[in-house]
């Protein structure tokens, strides 16, 4: 493998692995919460979720990883079928997955 190829393998396999390390942050973060989650859920999908399971945090956080688990392996069969796709998909992604790390730990959601 020349090191161009490994430059990029190297580089997409990090961005996976923010997405995957801040997702499971994410997760961790409801599940400690749960109590609270529904008064400072902004996704309608999963304000819905937590109340079709009586407040109960649980089917969102099964549809949450379900969902995280499915783009993590979409991504990856992209990368196998074309590797400049698959880079200009994940980029944005693994950026945004920065930015909610940065907006879940400076918002004023939990006194702990």
């Amino acid at each position: 493998m020349d090191k161009k190829k490994n430059y990029g393998l190297v580089w997409f396999a990090t961005q996976w692995l923010i997405i995957v390390c801040i997702s499971a942050y994410d997760l961790y973060l409801a599940v400690k919460y749960s109590a609270d989650l529904y008064s400072v859920e902004l996704n309608p999908l999963g304000r819905y979720l937590i109340e079709l399971g009586g407040g109960d945090v649980s089917l969102f956080m099964g549809v949450k990883l379900a969902g995280t688990g499915v783009a993590l392996g979409l991504l990856a069969l992209t990368y196998r079928a074309n590797k400049k796709i698959a880079h200009a998909i994940i980029f944005p992604i693994a950026l945004l997955q920065i930015l909610l790390i940065a907006y879940l730990e400076t918002g004023p959601w939990f006194s702990g």
